[in-house]
């Protein structure tokens, strides 16, 4: 409901309507797709569902924006959480230094990306490779979906809502990885939770496989060994 609430919030910056429930819907049918796609590239799909609702270029955006909320939400966490577990084990596996370097460079990779003159730089290098049909959906969409980059200053209170409701999904699904420890009866506190959830949705985004199965694993025997679990 939470996700649900943020991908409303995030239509409404953009001068979309949809009710809670369309949101869950869609939702729903992003992540069906997201499954069978690395790096969860179906979700997407998601775009085309707008589509009587907003231009497909901006269903396009609003797709990635809450994509970003939830790369640089996971990526304060992680930061969070592995400074934590510096600090009760000792265990340095990425310097706090470099996930603040991580989070600034995605903030500012994200603002790049939405910069109009980016995205002509970017068609340019891609456009000899591209057939005429192509280049035309781009360029159409591509207006949609740079013109309606200012609504996000526009309607900057709902963007805050999307944000927050982000924080709070992420802050549940770090706490059912904290009940799941609990029932396997693991001596950890919520802090290990927050060490290892937000790493292991970070590994399955990276379009390596479907869902991150294998690289997750890793990740998990990983963090965990460092808490003393075998």
């Amino acid at each position: 409901v939470l996700k649900a609430f943020k991908w409303q919030r995030i239509v409404a910056v953009l001068n979309g309507k949809i009710s809670i429930l369309e949101s869950i819907n869609i939702l729903f049918i992003g992540l069906f797709v997201s499954i069978a796609t690395p790096g969860r590239l179906g979700d997407f799909v998601r775009a085309i569902y707008l589509k009587d609702r907003l231009a497909l270029g901006k269903g396009i955006l609003a797709v990635i924006v809450d994509r970003a909320m939830d790369v640089i939400s996971l990526l304060v966490f992680s930061g969070i959480g592995l400074i934590l577990l510096t600090q009760a084990s000792g265990i340095e596996i990425i310097s706090p230094e470099l996930v603040i370097v991580l989070i600034v460079g995605s903030i500012v990779a994200l603002a790049a990306l939405l910069t109009k003159r980016m995205g002509k730089k970017l068609f340019h290098i891609i456009r000899g490779f591209l057939p005429d049909k192509l280049k035309s959906i781009l360029v159409t969409h591509g207006r949609s979906f740079y013109g309606a980059v200012p609504l996000f200053r526009t309607n900057f209170v709902q963007l805050i809502l999307a944000l927050v409701a982000s924080t709070l999904a992420w802050i549940c699904s770090i706490t059912f990885g904290w009940f799941l420890m609990l029932s396997l009866n693991l001596p950890l506190d919520w802090n290990a939770a927050l060490t290892l959830v937000p790493i292991l949705a970070l590994i399955e985004i990276i379009p390596v496989g479907i869902l991150g199965i294998g690289t997750r694993e890793i990740g998990a025997v990983i963090v965990m060994g460092a808490y003393g679990v075998s």
